[in-house]
């Protein structure tokens, strides 16, 4: 290919976030439409598009990163619609996307309406990795 989108973007590390990169837009990419679609493998926290180089990149948050596994598995190459809008998946490094207020762009789907990430800090914020361990006297 010649639009760069040979290669997943991001890292092959698994994460509960994901870094998706669309090219060949034909038609416009929704928050909606992305939701429905990722949504098929599990809770979807938020989602925040922005624009690079490369062309449009989405981050997509998951509760844990098993959900985001699937995803990476199941709609890496696959087309949003017939013969465009070309999904490439990778894993974020980040384990937390921040969304300073919902917008088209942005929106937070825990009913934190884009709110700042206290409650997710509160609640360990990791992802499952601090959960379900003893803590040590």
């Amino acid at each position: 290919g010649d639009d760069g989108s040979e290669k997943r973007p991001g890292s092959n590390r698994p994460s509960n976030v994901l870094l998706v990169r669309v090219s060949r837009i034909r038609y416009p990419v929704t928050l909606d439409a992305l939701h429905t679609i990722m949504s098929r493998y599990g809770f979807v926290e938020r989602i925040v598009m922005f624009d690079k180089g490369t062309g449009l990149q989405v981050l997509v948050q998951f509760p844990h990163s098993g959900a985001a596994v699937g995803a990476y598995e199941g709609l890496d190459l696959m087309e949003m619609y017939s013969e465009c809008n070309l999904l490439r998946v990778g894993y974020s490094n980040l384990s937390e996307v921040q969304i300073g207020k919902a917008s088209d762009r942005a929106r937070d789907y825990t009913g934190g309406a884009g709110a700042p990430s206290a409650a997710a800090a509160a609640a360990g914020g990791g992802g499952d990795y601090g959960r379900g361990r003893p803590d040590s006297p």
